[in-house]
């Protein structure tokens, strides 16, 4: 036996699956089937201990927690489960127009919150999609963008964390055909695919909201530097020149696989040429490359780190310009704030300015102390005439 996949879990776990009434808690109060639970885990031992290399796969599309962790650790003790919230958030991105896919970006992202909360198997088999003809009615565009859009479908799928289930079936074009074979060889030759898909040091984002432009960009790793993958998802429908990305270290990025290849069926905007680092900041990394996406496809680099590329230097007689150029310009400002200050009065007269000050003082003085013997005389004569 190679394993066994149980569908609707969910429906044995919980006591008021799909009942809205006629059901009773157990004898703790809530609404777990301990019975089923027992069953499973009893169930799932004795597959292990008869057939070691069996795969156990659990559909349940419910949030009870941890059901692929071991029997041992009083758990469920399924090998994986099968990620149906990815399919379906994924496959409805898919087919919004690309133009309005900036609105429901987070249906692309929201996978890595809970990517390693279990061992998740991705599936875009017949089952999800249906038949090729299928698949690509769900897609919008002509025929060359709806195979495109399949070609990055099952490119994203490979390179995103989590076991991987496709079927494809047999009507495939032959250009389809060799981009799945493709796949297949990069993800058995890429340590960074599978060797710490289950733990969070596996996967890092480099470009998670760049949701006007419909890009992805992420990192798969592995404990060795040199085994770094670089991937870049472009879901618009218009291709990108000179687009910048951050990368991790100074070094060499090649591209390994491009899902818009001529012989995969597509219009060939791929990126011959190494890539060389250079010291520009992008993405709040110190280094970055500029390169070509392809509309509707995913690049994928092979990063070899390197020695930090030279910054550059500034030369004497630039130096020499700038601060010439920087004195002229006080200079300037010097004159101007001259020009704007009064000039300073001599000794004497600014003692005539004093002096004047002090009689115009004084006449003021009498002027008031007059006003006052008026108003006190005018006083007087009233309380007489009384």
């Amino acid at each position: 036996m190679d394993g066994l996949r149980m569908d609707d879990v969910d429906a044995m776990l919980y006591l008021d699956y799909g009942r809205k009434d006629g059901w009773t808690p157990n004898m703790y109060g809530s609404n777990e089937n301990l019975p089923a639970i027992e069953f499973l885990k009893h169930l799932n031992s004795i597959v292990k201990k008869r057939d070691p290399g069996a795969l156990l796969i659990a559909q349940e599309d419910g949030l009870w927690p941890e059901l692929t962790d071991s029997v041992e650790n009083d758990h469920i003790g399924f090998d994986y489960k099968w990620s149906g919230g990815w399919t379906r958030d994924f496959l409805f991105y898919l087919s919004v127009d690309p133009i309005l896919r900036k609105n429901y970006h987070d249906q692309l992202t929201l996978s890595t919150l809970y990517a390693y909360s279990e061992h998740y198997i991705l599936t875009l088999g017949n089952r999800d999609v249906g038949s090729l003809n299928e698949f690509m009615a769900k897609l919008p565009g002509d025929e060359k963008q709806k195979l495109a859009q399949v070609r990055e479908a099952y490119s994203y799928m490979m390179v995103h964390p989590g076991c991987k289930m496709m079927a494809p079936g047999t009507d495939m074009p032959e250009g389809l055909a060799k981009c799945i074979q493709a796949l297949n060889t990069l993800y058995k030759s890429s340590p960074a695919l599978y060797q710490m898909d289950d733990e969070y040091d596996g996967f890092e984002w480099v470009q998670l909201m760049k949701y006007e432009e419909n890009v992805i960009t992420f990192l798969r790793k592995t404990e060795k530097p040199e085994e770094t993958l670089l991937v870049i998802c472009n879901f618009a429908a218009i291709p990108y020149e000179n687009y910048q990305v951050g990368v991790p270290f100074a070094g060499k990025y090649k591209e390994i696989f491009n899902s818009d290849a001529v012989e995969f069926g597509g219009e060939g905007v791929v990126n011959s040429r190494v890539k060389t680092a250079k010291a520009e900041e992008c993405d709040e990394r110190e280094y970055s490359i500029k390169v070509k996406l392809p509309a509707l496809g995913v690049s994928i680099y092979s990063c070899t780190p390197g020695k930090a590329p030279a910054r550059k230097k500034v030369t004497a007689a630039k130096t020499a310009k700038d601060k010439t150029a920087k004195d002229k310009t006080a200079g300037k400002m010097v004159r101007t704030v001259k020009a704007k200050t009064p000039a300073k009065k001599s000794v004497k007269e600014e003692k005539a300015t004093k002096v004047e000050e002090a009689v115009k003082a004084e006449k003021k003085a009498e002027t008031v102390k007059k006003r006052a013997t008026v108003k006190n005389d005018n006083n007087k004569a009233d309380r007489n005439s009384k």
